[in-house]
């Protein structure tokens, strides 16, 4: 019989390696992606997984998690969260699972994963407001323009 802490260092072993074997960037079957950030040439992407219709028609302004994935800010991949997510939405809440970036992809600092959680939290609790544009008229007459008026909904408002 091997010693237990050999079976724990195979469970670990073998959990790297099923962890390490998703594929990145993630894609999620019935999931919205919305960019919450751009650096550079990296975008940073929140998965987004809706309650459905029926459970959250009524709702204009709807509760939200947000999950961001372990693996020390060195590496990591938000399909860590996907079934989590879908469990929550089947429960009528919108769950989020954010990327951000790390060591092994990006080679950032923990300061910089921590600035692009804050950015995704920022980015979920906008508020929920319809986009508002001015006509051309009222533009001339020295109105703000559209681009500077408008706002685009939170992930959390309905679509």
């Amino acid at each position: 019989m091997p010693h237990p802490a050999f079976r724990l260092v195979a469970l670990v072993c073998l959990a790297t390696a099923t962890f390490a074997a998703q594929p990145y960037p993630p894609k999620f079957e019935g999931a919205r992606v919305e960019t919450y950030k751009t650096i550079g040439n990296v975008s940073l992407s929140l998965h987004i997984f809706e309650p459905p219709v029926s459970a959250s028609a009524a709702k204009s302004n709807r509760p939200a998690i947000v999950f961001f994935f372990g693996g020390g800010w060195t590496n990591g991949s938000p399909g860590q969260f996907e079934q989590h997510c879908r469990a929550l939405a089947a429960r009528g809440l919108v769950a989020i699972t954010a990327d951000y970036r790390v060591a092994s992809r990006h080679q950032v600092k923990p300061i910089a994963c921590v600035a692009d959680a804050k950015s995704a939290l920022r980015y979920v609790r906008a508020p929920c407001r319809a986009p508002r544009h001015r006509s051309e008229a009222s533009r001339r007459r020295g109105a703000a323009p559209p681009a500077a008026t408008s706002r685009r909904q939170s992930p959390r408002c309905p679509a």
